[in-house]
Formats: C-alpha cells, structure tokens, sequence
C-alpha cells in the first residue's frame, strides 16, 4: 500500500498548503456563504476517524485538512467564478500535493464530498453548475488505488454493512449481516494472500458465492448490495470484470 511517510517531501509540502492555516483564532477564515467552522469540523472527523483505522497518520491528516481548507478559502474569496477547466486543475493540484497519502475509499469519499461543495461555491458566482471535477478524483482514485487498497475497501463495506444494520434496531438483520460478513471476510482472506497470478482460484470463489446468494429471498437487499459490491472489487483486483454477474444479483435482478 501507499503507506508513504513523508520526510522532507512531506515538509515542503506542508508548507505550500499550510499558509493557509486553519487556526480559528487568525482571522484568516472569513467566508462569504459557508459556515467554514462546521466544514472543518466535518473534516477533522473524517480524518480523525482514517487516523483510528490506520489508513492516515497525524502528520498527513493535517497536510489533507490544511490543504482543502485553503482550497475553499481560495473559492470562498475569489470574486469571479472558476471555468470547469480551473476547478478540474484545482483538484489535479491539491491530489498531486497529497500523493503521499493513500488511495482508501475513505479519503476519495472526503475528497469528493469537499469538492462537491467547493463546486456549489464556485457556480454561486455565476459560474457553470455542470462542472464536475470528481470525475478528477476518481481517476486519481482508480489509477492510485493498490491491491491493500481494495482490500481493505472490501472489508470496510462489511462493517458499514453490519452497523447499517445494527441501525435498523432488528435483530434478526443483526445477525444476518454478522454471519454474512463473517463469511464474506473468509473469503477477502484468501484474496489477500492469493498469489498475483491466481486469477482461476479467485474466479472460482466469486462464482460459488453467486451460486450461494442468487435468488435469496431471505437476506435484504441491501446486504446483497453490499456483498455484490466486495465480489466485484474481488474480481477487479484480479484484472475482471464481472461486474455484471456480481452487481446483477445484488440489485434485485434475481
């Protein structure tokens, strides 16, 4: 995995984002139409919770919050809106400084939900509402992404499908979703330490479990969401694409 520690490369970078400082108390953060501390605060969550899952370390969390807050700032307080071109090159940007930091699920989900809002921002100023530079982000996102990546996105699905249901207050969905994840998981584990060139075996384990989930009328369709979900990522990891037998199945298309 991209797990980067960043020395020197790291401490240059920081420095061009972190001009931008987020203290609170230096009155550099006077937005025009954002609530800009309610917006920090999302994020340190966010990171926070990456810090809790080892995805991020303290140093790079900072770098990541520093520098997307300067890129509000820079929307918040430019006058005359960005083209779409500018906002695409803006986030180009902000990901190259960041390249240090991994490709997780959870920091493409950050970056996208930022610029979805630095987006609104910007088309306030009479500026192009179509323009869309996730598309950006998830380039970066699938041409970044390592093996350890997908991995560790296949298991977090998992936990957000058991606490999803944990939610739903039923008990049955509990233990639905406890014993499936438990299963599923068996099955990440031998993906994680397949060998590169496995692509039979791994194919084999993702056609058994359409076998064993087509069709099911007991289990919600939102967890065949989700596990159709991990089987697709399992076979992308390999190079397949089996999107259509593993998304088909888990969509209600029984």
């Amino acid at each position: 995995m991209k797990r980067i520690i960043l020395t020197i490369c790291l401490l240059s970078v920081i420095c061009s984002c972190s001009s931008q400082n987020v203290n609170k108390d230096n009155g550099l953060l006077e937005f025009y139409t954002i609530n800009m501390d309610s917006e920090k605060e999302f994020m340190q969550e966010s990171l926070a919770q990456m810090e809790r899952r080892g995805v991020i370390d303290k140093a790079q969390s900072e770098l990541v919050l520093n520098c997307l807050v300067a890129d509000w700032q820079s929307i918040a307080e430019n006058k005359i809106a960005l083209t779409c071109e500018e906002l695409d090159l803006k986030a180009a940007n902000t990901l190259e400084k960041l390249q240090g930091v991994r490709a997780t699920v959870d920091f493409y989900e950050l970056m996208t939900t930022e610029y979805a809002g630095i987006t609104t921002e910007n088309s306030m100023k009479d500026g192009d509402d179509s323009c869309n530079p996730n598309i950006v982000i998830w380039e970066w996102w699938q041409a970044n992404q390592t093996f350890d990546d997908k991995i560790y996105e296949m298991r977090r699905r998992l936990e957000d499908m058991q606490t999803r249901a944990a939610g739903s207050r039923s008990q049955d969905a509990v233990n639905q979703s406890k014993e499936i994840a438990a299963e599923v998981n068996k099955d990440i584990d031998i993906l994680q330490h397949s060998e590169s060139s496995d692509i039979a075996g791994i194919v084999e384990i993702v056609e058994a479990a359409i076998a064993k989930y087509r069709g099911r009328q007991d289990i919600d369709e939102s967890i065949l969401l989700d596990i159709g979900y991990v089987y697709n990522l399992m076979a992308s990891s390999k190079g397949l694409d089996m999107s259509s037998e593993t998304m088909d199945w888990a969509s209600g298309l029984k």
